[in-house]
């Protein structure tokens, strides 16, 4: 084999190596150098028992320039000279050259077999024994090119072959999405066995959802032409334009659109202001379409998966593929602005840009092709989506969750209904200038809008002495867990915007929420608006630790989860603590965490039946975490639904429960915990009692009570 010089400094390596976030990205670019090369199917074979990755596809191959390119890092020759597409018509993904070196911070051995008109080559390359390459027989090579890298650290291996991981490449392209056949299809396998990351394109169950989000933004114009199509026939499906170059407002032009007036409501805190209307800041053409479903969703959504993905050429840029990645903020808007139907978990859909050109765009993709680096150009993009589409979304929303229409659209109505709307109409005009009526029976009022706008009729009439804040006079939660004091489920959703809330003694955030450490007790809760009055009394159960003895305030607390404690079960060396003064015994608490922490770990691999223990703290406690993360999942159609949703509770939920875990591994991964507890065994000395707190009840208790919650509940 020949061997060719590597080209790089120090600077190259820097470049490349420390811009890979997530062993996902080497694959993902990867992928994109087969799509690319104009294949029409890439195959991904993950083999965990060997460390080692193989990507495979029927393209074009590499020709011998390009053979000879690889020993040139951080260099591409794509994009350059007017070459912007393959032969399949897809603008080019790659650019950087920075794909087959990046594989070197994911294995140490790299090896290509590939097939062109050019010839046949096979390349070897190890980092310390350098890259070589040899040219094989005609014939000895099917087609397309094979990327193999192995000596693969197990760390990487157990991150990427988890389902988590393996579930991103679902809307790695835009497949999904639209109806496009020249998108190249993906396979995945693991030890063999196919990985299922099919799911129906949404444009086959589109029907199912109660709203349709259609935008597109045309560069050259600077417009935004934007749909909102629902079944509700008082808002028309019709597209409106808006130009980005005109003084006129947004609320002007829907309210004229679609006869309501738009409830106020602010991103000052999302927004840079004032670039919109800078022409000098070029935007390249972006659509999407987002879809909205309110209430409960269809086996194919769960499958699909919610969430807002950002795609350039058809292709999803890797921090966007997380489904919990909520970039435009749009749960933390309905909670804190204004109560709306488009939050994280309720919305599907996509951004992209198509025929993008990352070498000549204002618009920048950052080295590890995670997202967009944050310039004035990203910014402006922001403040599009949010002037521009997201606000007219929640503002249509909220007029039809609130009936705030001045007169309805009807599609269809005969003559004798039209008259009769006309007489309505002049009757109005003798109503109050404060007050607009909808119908003979419902108007509409300033802000909170009245129960009758909302299709209630009577008790809740804000100028009746019969007026209905509150759902409930009160609520119970467990010790340790959050409520929102503006929940609907608490409170008639038309007073939420305009409600004060007085609570004193109880710790509430900025967002009303009341905070995991207030005390057990009852604590009064008053909801005032215009001059009436309503008290909530809100109940603390107080915490009960089963099974053990009176002591100090060890083991006795977490905020992770909510509820009792049952230590029935737990290493007798906890019991054996509480007795115990930590100030006075705090070598006899240092050199029991370990000891207790590796119990858990053993008891917990011991009991799973595909897991065996191995010889460092660290790789166990990563493999049990990896494990439980798995478990808490629920699957579609899962048995054991039910139970797993009450575990998630008890934890405050599968996002937070997640958190916890991750932060665990991330701790043993990343921080050598281990190293750490392992030093306080054989050289104790006394660290800040708050620290010793945290080891046992924010890492050990809460890990060992998940445990216990998933056995009682025979998920494990």
């Amino acid at each position: 084999m020949e061997e060719l010089t590597v080209e790089f400094s120090v600077d190259d390596v820097i470049s490349v190596i420390s811009n890979v976030t997530s062993p996902f990205v080497v694959i993902s670019e990867l992928i994109k150098n087969g799509v690319d090369a104009n294949a029409s199917e890439v195959k991904v074979d993950l083999d965990t028992l060997n460390g080692s990755i193989s990507i495979k596809d029927n393209g074009d191959g590499f020709t011998r320039e390009e053979i000879m390119e690889l020993a040139k890092i951080a260099q591409s020759s794509k994009k350059r000279g007017g070459y912007l597409e393959n032969s399949r018509g897809n603008t080019l993904l790659g650019s950087k050259g920075l794909a087959i070196y990046s594989v070197f911070s994911l294995g140490k051995k790299l090896e290509i077999w590939s097939y062109s008109d050019d010839g046949n080559f096979h390349v070897s390359w190890e980092m310390e024994d350098g890259l070589f390459y040899e040219e094989l027989p005609i014939g000895t090579i099917d087609s397309g090119t094979v990327v193999i890298i192995s000596e693969i650290e197990i760390d990487d291996m157990v991150l990427l072959s988890s389902d988590k991981e393996l579930n991103k490449f679902k809307h790695i392209s835009m497949n999904k999405f639209v109806d496009d056949m020249s998108l190249t299809s993906l396979v995945i396998t693991k030890n063999g066995e196919n990985f299922d990351i099919s799911v129906d394109n949404i444009t086959t169950f589109e029907s199912d959802f109660d709203v349709i989000i259609s935008f597109e933004y045309n560069s050259d114009e600077n417009s935004l032409t934007y749909s909102y199509a629902t079944d509700d026939v008082r808002v028309t499906s019709d597209d409106l334009v808006f130009d980005l170059n005109s003084s006129e407002s947004v609320d002007s032009i829907l309210e004229q659109k679609y006869q309501f007036d738009p409830v106020e409501i602010k991103f000052d805190d999302y927004l840079t202001g004032g670039l919109v209307h800078l022409n000098e800041i070029a935007i390249p053409h972006f659509e999407g379409k987002w879809y909205v479903k309110k209430n409960r969703k269809t086996n194919q959504m769960n499958s699909f998966e919610s969430g807002i993905r950002l795609y350039v050429n058809k292709f999803a840029l890797y921090n966007y593929l997380n489904k919990n990645n909520d970039w435009l903020q749009l749960t933390n808007i309905s909670q804190t602005k204004k109560i709306n139907d488009l939050r994280q978990h309720n919305v599907y859909g996509y951004v992209s840009f198509d025929n993008f050109n990352d070498l000549s765009e204002g618009l920048r993709i950052s080295n590890e092709r995670g997202g967009f680096i944050e310039n004035k150009y990203y910014h402006k993009f922001i403040d599009i989506l949010y002037n521009y589409i997201l606000y007219p979304s929640i503002s249509i929303n909220l007029a039809v969750k609130n009936g705030l229409f001045v007169e309805r659209s009807e599609t269809i109505q005969n003559q004798e209904e039209e008259e009769e709307n006309d007489s309505n109409v002049e009757n109005r005009d003798s109503e109050s200038d404060n007050e607009e009526s909808i119908d003979d029976n419902t108007t509409v009022s300033n802000d909170p809008p009245s129960p009758e706008s909302s299709g209630q009729v009577g008790s809740n009439d804000p100028d009746s002495n019969e007026i209905k804040i509150l759902k409930m006079n009160s609520k119970e939660i467990e010790a340790g867990e959050q409520l929102l004091l503006k929940d609907s489920e608490l409170i008639e959703e038309m007073f939420i915007d305009g409600i004060t809330i007085i609570h004193n003694k109880l710790n509430v955030d900025a967002n009303e929420v009341v905070t995991s450490d207030n005390l057990a007790g009852e604590y009064p809760v008053e909801y005032c608006w215009n001059g009436h009055k309503e008290i909530l009394y809100l109940t603390i159960k107080n915490r009960e630790i089963i099974n053990n003895r009176e002591g100090n305030y060890f083991f006795r607390n977490s905020n992770h989860f909510v509820g009792d404690i049952d230590l029935s079960d737990i290493n007798e060396l906890v019991h054996q603590l509480y007795d115990l003064d930590y100030d006075n015994k705090y070598l006899l608490f240092i050199i029991s965490f370990r000891a207790i922490f590796e119990d858990i770990t053993k008891s917990y691999i011991g009991s799973r039946t595909d897991l065996s223990l191995m010889g460092q703290l660290k790789l166990n406690v990563e493999k049990m975490i990896d494990d439980l993360i798995e478990v808490i999942v629920i699957a579609p159609n899962d048995a054991l639904k039910d139970k797993k949703i009450r575990v998630h509770k008890k934890f405050k939920g599968r996002d937070a429960l997640k958190n916890f875990l991750t932060s665990i591994k991330v701790k043993f991964s990343n921080e050598s915990y281990d190293q750490f507890l392992h030093s306080l065994t054989h050289n104790p000395a006394k660290i800040d009692k708050e620290l010793a707190l945290e080891i046992s009840n924010d890492i050990i208790l809460p890990l060992y009570v998940l445990i216990k919650c998933l056995r009682d509940e025979s998920i494990i």
